[in-house]
């Protein structure tokens, strides 16, 4: 029978897939956005700023996320 810190673990480790996941298609979706031809075109990267400052935020929350998780496992 697993413990709550096993079971929470997984419910984290679950969780945190989500967040790469959701992140992953972010930043699919801003490539697809401001580097339809595979450089990063200025002008269009000018025109995303947004999308972009936002999966940055994404991405630096998910980095706490897995940063969090590994020191709980560690616990």
């Amino acid at each position: 029978m697993p413990t709550e810190r096993t079971a929470l673990l997984a419910q984290t480790g679950r969780a945190f897939g989500a967040a790469e996941l959701f992140l992953a298609a972010g930043r699919a979706r801003l490539v697809v956005r401001v580097a339809p031809a595979g450089n990063v075109e200025p002008e269009r990267f000018a025109t995303e700023q947004l999308a972009a400052h936002a999966l940055a935020w994404m991405a630096s929350y998910v980095e706490a996320l897995r940063q969090m998780r590994n020191w709980a496992v560690r616990l």
